[in-house]
């Protein structure tokens, strides 16, 4: 799915635009026991609850596409008969009402998402009529495809904070009453993925909010085949470059300076056209000549792209793996340089007319710039 695929589901999530048929729910305790399970007509929920519960489906839309939003294929073992794809198919077809697939998805998912504490599991099922657009982006008024699918999001449940709070029926403080609130999403996926404005049964859009720690073993249990976000792409990157050229200053500067050199191309890149460049990868080719630019050396450079072609099985496009704060801290350096160099010049001219002479302002200078 892309950027605007995405966009044009989370659009339709307000209350006059939603056609959510029906929402489900399976709350799990500490252990992993099933507590209870509910299911109820989605646009027949009283207004308080159907706003929570439509602010959990946007969750799943939140973030950065790469990183919090993984386009996952399903694997071969997962589209064979009666396997996961079709499981997830036929749940999608029985509108989310027959009791026995969900208590197997629910045990499903607590068998496969390692996570410690109270969580609750949400099922949310619609058909979105596709409305035809031209060629110039406007929409016709017919349906040119429905697209069903199911949305699940799976939310911490915490309790509340202890402390005090004012009973009006005691007319005294006394000891807060601590509730179980159910969070955003931690987790999450979208089934069939929604791809050109079409159902693609054969991928799923998986959302994790820790891209640090995505929920690996949740999406293998979905029969996905994982992929790793932009976030543990960098770090990877990171230490594959780090641990060749070591962390002394003139070490720190060459990363810095790759990271720049990297974000200066890909800003060339976008004015030429921006959907490409967003997909533009971190080639061996470009990763050596992007160090042969941070004046890397190159038995340096050698060594990095031999980590680097045993450390990526995929190779990672240049906009997940650019690290922000390098190219920050490469500009600054620069900019600190720039003003050293000018200042020396302007102690230079002061000297000059000053007969020659050092004066108290040069000297100042001199020992705040070091030259």
């Amino acid at each position: 799915m892309k950027k605007k695929d995405i966009l044009e589901l989370k659009r339709r999530l307000t209350k006059n635009n939603c056609t959510f048929s029906r929402i489900c729910g399976c709350y799990v305790d500490g252990d992993g026991n099933i507590v209870t399970m509910f299911g109820e007509t989605f646009l027949n929920l009283p207004d308080e609850e159907f706003y929570k519960y439509l602010d959990i489906a946007k969750g799943i839309f939140k973030g950065k596409l790469k990183d919090n939003m993984l386009n996952l294929k399903l694997s071969q073992e997962a589209k064979r008969e009666n396997d996961m794809q079709q499981f997830l198919l036929v749940m999608r077809e029985t509108g989310l009402k027959n009791e026995d697939m969900l208590r197997t998805f629910y045990e499903s998912v607590i068998d496969n998402y390692d996570y410690i504490g109270d969580y609750l599991i949400l099922l949310y099922r619609d058909a979105y009529d596709v409305i035809t657009k031209t060629s110039d982006n406007n929409k016709i008024d017919e349906s040119e495809d429905v697209y069903e699918y199911i949305l699940c999001a799976i939310c911490p449940v915490n309790l509340t904070a202890p402390g005090l709070a004012y009973s009006e029926s005691e007319n005294a403080i006394v000891n807060r009453f601590r509730d179980k609130v159910v969070g955003a999403p931690d987790t999450g996926f979208l089934f069939p993925a929604f791809t050109d404005r079409k159902e693609d049964r054969d991928a799923m859009l998986f959302y994790t909010r820790d891209t640090k720690a995505p929920h690996q073993e949740l999406a293998q249990g979905l029969g996905c085949i994982m992929q790793t976000t932009a976030t543990e792409q960098r770090e990877i990157l990171k230490t594959v470059i780090t641990e060749v050229l070591g962390d002394s200053d003139e070490g720190i500067k060459m990363y810095e300076d790759f990271h720049r050199v990297l974000d200066e191309k890909l800003e060339e890149e976008a004015k030429k056209e921006l959907e490409r460049t967003e997909q533009q990868e971190l080639t061996l080719g470009i990763l050596e000549e992007t160090l042969e630019k941070a004046d890397t050396p190159p038995s340096c450079i050698e060594e990095i792209a031999k980590s680097y072609r045993s450390a990526f099985k995929e190779t990672p496009t240049i906009a997940a793996v650019i690290d922000e704060k390098a190219v920050k801290a490469s500009h600054k350096r620069d900019n600190i340089e720039h003003m050293k160099k000018m200042l020396k010049g302007a102690a230079e001219e002061i000297k000059i007319l000053n007969g020659g002479k050092e004066t108290e302002l040069t000297e100042k200078i001199r020992e705040v710039t070091g030259v």
